[in-house]
């Protein structure tokens, strides 16, 4: 007589105790050896799916890396203070600052200060990122400042509408309230770096 194994379904002598195949007690426990191979596989399984979330964990964080360096570029740390170049016109009661170039593209118009002083009075303003990010050429009027005799008034030009500090902006510093520069004062005009309270670039001029 013949009969069929009840894990592997294999044709077998019907007087067998095992299977001759897999091995299973044809008179006890059906299934054990099935269960192993199947518990085993289950283990495989789940660690292929480790390892595919794993990687695609690792894929996401390098995708997010790449796409931060490609719209933002690489950052070079805060700690250094940028350097900036800039150009001089002169407009009617006062002076335009050309920005002609900058060392690091990520300084924000909120991490400098613009500064202006006669060696004995200082005048400063905080230009704002918020103030000039918003997708087109944008001036923003910063208010007045005083230096006895002076009464000096700040705009800022983002030509790109970026809120970043870029080739092409301007700053004008405008003497108002009929007061003017005096030829016989020397001015100091600068930018300070707010992350580490440095100069990014100083010039001087007389009215």
């Amino acid at each position: 007589m013949v009969m069929n194994c009840r894990a592997c379904g294999r044709s077998i002598p019907g007087d067998s105790e095992f299977c001759q195949y897999c091995g299973q007690s044809i008179t006890g426990e059906v299934g054990v050896v099935q269960h192993q191979a199947q518990a085993k596989r289950g283990m495989s399984a789940g660690v292929i799916v480790a390892i595919v979330i794993c990687v695609l964990v690792v894929a996401s964080i390098v995708t997010a890396a790449v796409l931060h360096v490609m719209t933002q570029g690489f950052e070079v740390p805060r700690a250094i203070t940028p350097s900036v170049q800039y150009s001089e016109t002169s407009i009617l009661g006062g002076v335009q600052f050309n920005i002609e170039g900058i060392t690091y593209s990520y300084v924000t118009w909120s991490d400098v200060t613009i500064a202006l002083t006669d060696g004995t009075n200082y005048a400063d303003w905080r230009p704002m990122t918020g103030d000039l990010d918003d997708g087109v050429a944008a001036t923003r009027d910063y208010g007045t400042d005083t230096m006895e005799p002076l009464t000096v008034r700040c705009e800022v030009s983002d030509v790109g509408g970026n809120g970043y500090v870029n080739l092409g902006d301007y700053i004008r510093i405008i003497a108002i309230d009929g007061t003017s520069f005096s030829s016989e004062i020397t001015y100091s005009f600068f930018l300070v770096f707010e992350q580490t309270g440095e100069n990014m670039r100083a010039v001087t001029s007389t009215g």
